[in-house]
């Protein structure tokens, strides 16, 4: 009997001192990572800010997850939750409650498992290092429970060694959805159309097809100051214009600029000339997408000409029309271009 006691009374000085040692452990924990990731830092915010697009990157496997807004207690508006449920992490949720555009975001998290329930705060910063690249840090921090704790010592890993690898995972698969989203293009002929036609003002220059878009914004951004400083009015948005085309080499030599309402006179010295694109008929097609995929474009165009035994008027150049501004259109895949051939 006494042998009895005297073992109950190890194993209640065991459980105290255990429990004391478990108590007295580090009760807070911060981690974070840091990648750079190759894409536009509004299109990484963007795809964080949106919950609904969490599912195709969170590092953890869900048997269930689901989005909705929640309307806050105290302040008039939506904020975004999102929910889930895990026999990997256990059951969860996660609220945006701050969001600076484009520069940071703040949440708040909620785990429930076998242990019990832990809150934490999750926060992110995004930073522009370059304008394809954006440096993103992705944190969590929080307050250990006495069960964190003791699943620390059961494991035998601190949150920060179960964390770290997880958060890395994360935004590895960031970059890869949000690169898989900038790849996105379509190419549609639309078949023969009446062009209209019009004055322009532009500059020439040469270079391989594939550097174009990159060689025309110099250009395209010297004849708007010019216009702006004349007050002249442009009319639609920027094209370019191919005057000589060398299939050997791959090169051309191009004219980027506006159009204008009507004929203008430049100066005799200056590199800014005039020019007049006819009314005529021309095979129209639509890239939406990166201008890398343009030479693809023209490629289907010619392609849609044979099988259609058009005749091409060698007599005028074809050209290209920018309906979009990447300045303004951070995503390469909403990026509209319409190319024309001219047709007799």
């Amino acid at each position: 009997m006494k042998i009895f006691k005297y073992i109950l009374f190890l194993i209640l000085i065991f459980v105290i001192g255990g429990s004391i040692y478990i108590a007295t452990q580090e009760g807070h924990y911060k981690i974070d990572y840091e990648e750079t990731i190759n894409a536009p830092q509004q299109m990484v915010y963007n795809e964080v800010l949106d919950l609904k697009n969490w599912e195709y990157w969170l590092p953890w496997s869900f048997t269930k997850i689901e989005f909705k807004n929640i309307k806050n207690d105290t302040i008039d508006i939506n904020k975004p939750y999102l929910q889930w449920e895990s026999s990997v992490i256990g059951d969860g949720n996660l609220t945006t409650h701050e969001a600076l555009a484009y520069s940071s975001i703040v949440q708040q998290l909620k785990v429930e498992n076998f242990l019990g329930e832990s809150n934490g705060k999750m926060y992110w910063n995004f930073e522009a290092i370059a304008p394809q690249k954006t440096k993103v840090t992705w944190g969590i921090k929080g307050k250990k429970s006495f069960k964190d704790k003791l699943a620390e010592l059961i494991t035998g890993e601190s949150t920060i060694e179960q964390l770290k690898p997880k958060l890395k995972e994360g935004l590895d698969n960031i970059e890869e959805v949000v690169l898989r989203k900038m790849n996105k293009y379509n190419i549609t002929t639309e078949g023969v159309v009446q062009y209209g036609g019009g004055y322009y003002l532009y500059s020439s220059t040469s270079s391989k097809l594939s550097q174009i878009s990159n060689k025309m914004r110099p250009i395209v951004q010297a004849i708007d100051a010019f216009m702006n400083k004349n007050e002249i009015e442009k009319i639609g948005n920027p094209l370019v214009v191919y005057n000589e085309y060398n299939t050997s080499n791959n090169s051309v030599i191009f004219s980027a600029g506006y159009f204008t309402s009507t004929q203008i006179t430049t100066p005799i010295n200056s590199n800014i000339l005039s020019g007049k694109i006819p009314t005529q008929k021309a095979l129209k097609t639509i890239l939406k997408g990166n201008y890398k995929n343009l030479e693809k474009a023209w490629q289907k165009s010619y392609q849609y000409i044979e099988e259609n035994r058009l005749e091409i008027d060698s007599t005028r150049h074809r050209f290209q029309v920018y309906l979009s501004d990447p300045d303004k259109v951070v995503n390469p895949a909403k990026w509209n271009t319409h190319l024309y051939i001219p047709i007799k």
